[in-house]
């Protein structure tokens, strides 16, 4: 499990530096713009026109 994630989130079957955040899909907190931020229960949606780095939305 990734630092900073909730209990419910597991990273069983997704590749290293990823997580399922419990929507089936695995992700990396780090970059996605879906699902960008530190932990699956705080993780935001980017804004059109801004990339997740380091997961903050830029």
């Amino acid at each position: 499990m990734l630092a900073g994630c909730s209990s419910s989130s597991t990273t069983t079957g997704c590749p290293t530096g990823q997580v399922d955040c419990d929507d089936g899909r695995c992700r990396d907190l780090s970059t996605d713009n879906a699902k960008c931020g530190t932990s699956c229960a705080t993780a935001v949606v980017c804004p059109v026109g801004h990339a997740c780095s380091g997961g903050v939305c830029l």
